[in-house]
Order: structure tokens, then C-alpha cells, then sequence
């Protein structure tokens, strides 16, 4: 009932004409596409309204096709012109008929419903399985060459329903072999229809693959279709969000996008703007309605930032899966520094593959892109050691070893060993001296195994050895300082956290002095000074939660700004004035490995520190505006939330591009085109990770639900 009856029996009325015309293609993909699209109405929205209007509308496309058949003066214009025009009046006669009656069902069901009625769940299976062999119908008939050998033509003839090949299996095969020739940029826009000239085996001129996919593939290479399906899957996933919201809205551009998708990939209109421009306003729909206005949005007042202990709900689905431990708050901005992390890491490896950062002066600056690496150490630091403090501060149990332990297994583990195995098959990466050492997070024991591999995997083993020990830390902590006072505890504590990180700081320089490529530099003790700087991040803001803030954290709350421009003094000085060598390959000094390894300690804290502040209480100016939207965009969160398989893919994705001669054929600056196609395909093979792998185990972190009576409702943020 949410649209008028008079709506409802229109759309039912032009079934009739609807189905007339799509007999009268004769394409066999647009019927079964079409057919696809209406069992989507079902089964995205099971109520029994739906089943009746899909009811209706095949019925009356039936009847339709029923008084066009008979005709070949209306279905292949035969005959002369008096039979076409009384065919064609007494054609037009039946429809409007159909289409009245039509309307009249619609409108009489309409007034018997019961609105929100469900279908049974049978129903839908059933409705299910028919969308699954409808969709793989076209495939079938594609794949399957014709008994004529394709010489032939079909021409406005029924025969094109009734045979059971075609000759894409033909088209298919020059796109396929045009991919292997040319994997990663494709041959060029337009080429396929010159390339099937070429290498045709039937004599037919086609300008193109009859296949979204396979054209793309074949005329842009790798690089074009990872960006059509990360386009695809942000449509298919806000497509899901705005089900959630609004399914009255969503299933209709939900199903069109379905049949446009589905005939896209067995044929050639999709190149059509009238058919494709619909598809695009309807994506964009789908985007602009994929999650409910927040109260923030309908009074105008923007995003909400606040670490609070009682949040918003939090965004369905996605963020729920990252949820920190149960009566912990959320850190919404931490998502999105996690993002700046990753694309920096993604960044310091372009630049140095492709020589920018040895040959150009702007190399200094991005080379210290590898700063990302100590961010992700500090958020570690921060979001995995504040449960603990806070437990203990407030005289709560502490998390449970066993749980701990289990979220960060799920965390982890499932995501890099899919990933090892998808590499290892595809032969991106190898594994020297055996699996384990790398399945078992040992790669960074040895210099022969540091960089095989998944090459930045090392610092994955860095955070593991974190992980593990941890507890122990938070343990020492309780016991020695559970009957402090509060205050008392913070103080003491933040003070053993800077002496650990200096000890670390101590323990790199003794190492690099005996030996500048001493295995102890790429260890665990000679990074724990990164991980205290988080860790005492957690500490401050377990202090500035409670009681007046100090003059100068109330300063930095009021300009968050000022810690990034600090942060960008501390980067700029690792790059220029400190003289470290240029490329990540390059071995500084002793003292110079210190310094920029303390700088960049420095300019993590900073980076995080606004994200991990009480909201401000009064208006922002416009650069502290600027860098508290810039980390709370949905977009950045959006990346965060896929930032570790990020990690995980873009450097055996880069040197597969560079292997196969991407910085010869990239025009102009080979560093910007390594980077946006490097950038591109990790974030849609870290979007694949995360929906695919990563989601379903992180759902799994918690056995159970916490109840409303044992913990408040836990917020997003935490890894």
C-alpha cells in the first residue's frame, strides 16, 4: 500500500506492451534476464503482494506473446500491407484487452491484501533456485556452438528462441586470447573488433565481445576490470545496505540492475546509453539510499565524532563485525587513519618500484611513506591495550586471555592464509625454506625468508609477537599496580610505557651499531617503542575521560589541526634535513636509523592523537574541520574497514604489473599510473578479502551476544 492504486494498475497495464516488445527482440538473453529480474522481486522482497504483481505481469506477457504468435504479418512484418494492417489493428486490440484486465486483477487484488504478509520460506527457496538456473541459462546457450557452424544468420525469426547455440563461444575466445596477450592495460579501447578480424575462425563481423566483462578484460586488461567490479560490488553492496533501509525502495533498482547486469554479460546492449544511462541513475539511487539518515544529518549538524561509551548504531552489517570487546567505546576516526596507513604503505612501494623515489627530488617525501607502517603499530597499541587498562582503572575482570586470543586468530589468520594460498596458485608470491616459516608468522626470523613471500608480511609477524605478549603487560600491570589509586595508576604506568619504549630505542641502537643489517632491526623489541606510543594513547585517553582536561590536551581538543601540522613538521624533517639514504633497499647509520625511526614514532602519535580525543565543545575552525572530516568520511571508514587485505594484496599485485612490463608501457610519469592501477586493484582484491573471508570469521569473535543487563552496546573501530 505504499504506492496508489492507480500506480499499481498502470504498471500492471503496461505489461502487455512490455512483453510484446521483448518477444519481438527475439533475444534470448533479454527474456531470460528479464525472467531473472522478476524472480528478484521475490525473492529480495517474499511478501505475498510481490508474488501476486509478478504473477500478473508474467501472465499477461504470456498472453501478449499468445497474440503476436500466430501473426507473421505482425512478428516478421510478412505478407502484404492490408494483412499487416489488420493483423496489426486486431494485435493491438488483444493487448489492450490484456492490458485492461490486467490492470483490472491488479486493482482487485490491491483491495483484498494484507500488506507485510510473507511468503512461506519454501516459496522463496523455490523462487530462488528458478533465479539460479534462469541466470545460468544464457550462459548455456552461449557457450554451446551452433549446428550450422555460425554461417548463418537468424534474422526476425522464432528459430533464434528455439536453437539452442550461438556463436559467442567464437566472440569469447578472441577476447580471452586478446587478455593473455595483453594482461595488465589491454589492447586499447575499440580493439576488439579488429582483433576478431584478425583471429575470427567464421565468417562474421561483430564489433564487439558480447560481453561486458570479457570486453573489458580484453580492451582494458586487469587494471579495467578490477575497477568495473569494484564498481559492481559498491553498487551490489549499497543495493544490500538500502534493502536493509528502505526494501520497498531498493528491490525495484535492485531487480532492473540485475537484468541490465545479467544481459550485459551475454551481449552488446550495455553500450546503448538509453538502456545503460537507466542503470547508472538507478545505481546511483541505490548509493545515495544504502543507510538511514542519522539524527546528526536530519538536524543538519553533520557527523557525530565522539568516542562515546553509548554510541549511534552503529552502520549495519559491516562495521558490526569490528566491534571492539563488549563496554568499550568507539573510535569512529581510527578507521579512517587506518586507511591513510595502508595507502601510504601502497604508496612508499610504488615509489620506490618504479625509481620515483631514487631519481626525483619529491622521491625524500615518498619514501617516507613507509611511516604507515608505525601508524598501524600505534593503533594496535591504542585499540588493543585500552580494554585492558580500562579494566583494571575501573576494577573490572580484564578480557579473558582464551577470548582475546580467539578475536585476534579470527582477525589475522583467515584473511593471510587465504591469501598465501590464492598467491602461491596464481605464482605471485614463493615460499623459500618451507611454508611454515611464512603460515606460522616466522617470516621475519631470517634474512633469506624477510622479503619472500607476501613481502610486507614481516610486520605482520611483528604484530603477532604483540599480540602474544600483551596480556603478559597488562598482567604485570594488574598486579603491581591494581591498588593504586586511579590517578596513581595512569601516572606509574605511563612512565614504565616511555621507559619500555626507550629500552627499545636503546636496544635498536646497540644493534644497528654492531651490525646495520643486524636481523634485530626488523624484530619485535626493536619496534615495542612504536606499539608504547599507542599504548600510551590508550592511557591518555583513559586520563582525559574523566575530570577537567589539562590547558594544553583542551588546546589540541579545540584544533586537532595543530597535531597533524606537527605531524607534518616531524615527516618533513625525516625527509629533507635528516639525510636518511633514499629507497627502501638503502641502510642508514646507526644514529640517522635512531633518529628517523623516533621521527617517525612521532609523527604516528600525532597523526592518531586527534581521533583518540574528547569531541570538541565548541565550533572547529576550517583545518580542524578539515582533518576531523577528512579521517571520519564514510569513504575512509569504508577503507579502513578493508585496509588489511590492502596490505596483504597490493605488493604481490605490484611486482606481478612491474613483471609484466606496466612501468614500459605507462605513459608520461610511471610512478602516478604504477600507483592509481597498484591502488585500484588492492582495494578491490581487500574489499574481496574482507566480504569473502575476513567478514564471515570476524562475526565469529563473539560466541554470543552480550545481554543489555551485562554490557552497554558495543561500538565499531577495533581490529
Amino acid at each position: 500500500r505504499s504506492r496508489p492504486m492507480w500506480m499499481r494498475a498502470l504498471a500492471a497495464a503496461a505489461m502487455p506492451a512490455a512483453g510484446a516488445v521483448l518477444y519481438l527482440s527475439f533475444s534470448r538473453a533479454a527474456i531470460a534476464a528479464t525472467a531473472a529480474g522478476l524472480l528478484v522481486l521475490v525473492v529480495l522482497h517474499p511478501v505475498r503482494t510481490q508474488l501476486r504483481a509478478v504473477v500478473v505481469a508474467a501472465v499477461a506477457t504470456g498472453l501478449a506473446v499468445a497474440a503476436i504468435a500466430p501473426f507473421d504479418s505482425v512478428r516478421a512484418l510478412a505478407g502484404n500491407l492490408g494483412d499487416r494492417e489488420t493483423h496489426g489493428a486486431a494485435t493491438l486490440l488483444f493487448l489492450g484487452a490484456i492490458a485492461a484486465a490486467a490492470a483490472g486483477l491488479q486493482l482487485r487484488g490491491a483491495a483484498r491484501e494484507q500488506p507485510g504478509r510473507r511468503l512461506r520460506g519454501s516459496v522463496r527457496g523455490l523462487a530462488t533456485a528458478a533465479l539460479v538456473l534462469v541466470a545460468l541459462l544464457p550462459f548455456a546457450a552461449a557457450i554451446t556452438n551452433r549446428a550450422d557452424g555460425g554461417a548463418q544468420t537468424f534474422g526476425a525469426s522464432t528459430s533464434r528462441l528455439t536453437e539452442a547455440g550461438s556463436n559467442r563461444s567464437h566472440y569469447w575466445r578472441v577476447a580471452v586470447d586478446e587478455l593473455a596477450d595483453h594482461p595488465l592495460a589491454g589492447a586499447g579501447a575499440g580493439s576488439f573488433e579488429v582483433a576478431w578480424l584478425r583471429e575470427r575462425t567464421i565468417d562474421e563481423r561483430v564489433h564487439n565481445a558480447h560481453s561486458l566483462e570479457l570486453e573489458t578484460a580484453a580492451e582494458l586488461g586487469l587494471v579495467g576490470l578490477a575497477l568495473l567490479a569494484l564498481f559492481l560490488a559498491a553498487v551490489a553492496l549499497a543495493a544490500r545496505r538500502a534493502l536493509a533501509v528502505d526494501p520497498l525502495l531498493a528491490v525495484g533498482p535492485a531487480a532492473v540492475l540485475t537484468v541490465w547486469l545479467l544481459h550485459a554479460s551475454v551481449d552488446w546492449l550495455w553500450q546503448v546509453p538509453a538502456v545503460t544511462g537507466i542503470a547508472v541513475v538507478l545505481a546511483g539511487l541505490l548509493l545515495a539510499r544504502d543507510r538511514a539518515p542519522t539524527a546528526a544529518a536530519r538536524t543538519g549538524r553533520g557527523h557525530d565524532l565522539r568516542p562515546a561509551e553509548h554510541p549511534d548504531p552503529a552502520p549495519p552489517d559491516d562495521s558490526a563485525a569490528l566491534t571492539p570487546p563488549p563496554g568499550h567505546p568507539r573510535f569512529p576516526m581510527l578507521d579512517g587513519v587506518r586507511a591513510m596507513a595502508a595507502l601510504a604503505v601502497v604508496g612508499v612501494h610504488a615509489s620506490d618500484a618504479s625509481g620515483f623515489s631514487n631519481r626525483e627530488i619529491l622521491g625524500a617525501l615518498t619514501t617516507r611513506l613507509n611511516v604507515g607502517v608505525a601508524i598501524f603499530f600505534v593503533l594496535s597499541g591504542f585499540l588493543l591495550y585500552r580494554p585492558f587498562a580500562a579494566a583494571r582503572l575501573d576494577g573490572r575482570p580484564a578480557p579473558g586471555f582464551g577470548k582475546y586470543l580467539r578475536r585476534r586468530v579470527l582477525r589475522i589468520v583467515p584473511a593471510f592464509w587465504a591469501a598465501m594460498l590464492v598467491m602461491l596458485v596464481l605464482g605471485w608470491i614463493a615460499v623459500p625454506h618451507g611454508w611454515a616459516r611464512y603460515f606460522l608468522f616466522g617470516q621475519n626470523l631470517r634474512i633469506e625468508t624477510i622479503f619472500s613471500g607476501i613481502n610486507p608480511a614481516w610486520t605482520l609477524d611483528i604484530e603477532v609477537a604483540f599480540y602474544l605478549t600483551l596480556p603478559l603487560w597488562a598482567w604485570l600491570a594488574a598486579r603491581g599496580l591494581g591498588r593504586l589509586h586511579r590517578d596513581r595508576q595512569l601516572r606509574v604506568e605511563l612512565a614504565a610505557v616511555v621507559a619500555l619504549g626507550l629500552a627499545s630505542c636503546a636496544l635498536r641502537l646497540i644493534a644497528a651499531l654492531g651490525d646495520r643489517d643486524s636481523m634485530l632491526l626488523v624484530s619485535f623489541p626493536a619496534h615495542l617503542d612504536w606499539f608504547a606510543g599507542g599504548m600510551a594513547l590508550a592511557l591518555l585517553s583513559l586520563r582525559l575521560e574523566r575530570g577537567p582536561l589539562p590547558r594544553v590536551w583542551a588546546l589540541l581538543v579545540e584544533r586537532p589541526a595543530l597535531a597533524w601540522a606537527g605531524a607534518a613538521v616531524a615527516y618533513l624533517i625525516v625527509a629533507f634535513p635528516l639525510d636518511l639514504p633514499v629507497g627502501l633497499s638503502a641502510t642508514p647509520g646507526p644514529y640517522r636509523n635512531l633518529a628517523g625511526h623516533v621521527l617517525y614514532l612521532i609523527v604516528a602519535v600525532l597523526i592518531v592523537l586527534p581521533a583518540v580525543l574528547p569531541e570538541p565543545r565548541r565550533a572547529l575552525g576550517p583545518v580542524s574541520r578539515f582533518v576531523r572530516g577528512l579521517a571520519g568520511h564514510p569513504i575512509a571508514a569504508w577503507l579502513g574497514l578493508v585496509s588489511y587485505g590492502i596490505y596483504l594484496w597490493h605488493q604481490p599485485l605490484l611486482n606481478t604489473l612491474v613483471d609484466h612490463g606496466f612501468l614500459d608501457r605507462a605513459p608520461g610519469l610511471p610512478f602516478v599510473w604504477l600507483l592509481a592501477a597498484t591502488t585500484a586493484g588492492a582495494i578491490a582484491l581487500g574489499a574481496a578479502s574482507y566480504y569473502v573471508v575476513e567478514k564471515p570469521f570476524l562475526a565469529l569473535k563473539e560466541r554470543r551476544r552480550p545481554r543489555p543487563a551485562e554490557a552497554p552496546a558495543a561500538a565499531s573501530s577495533a581490529g
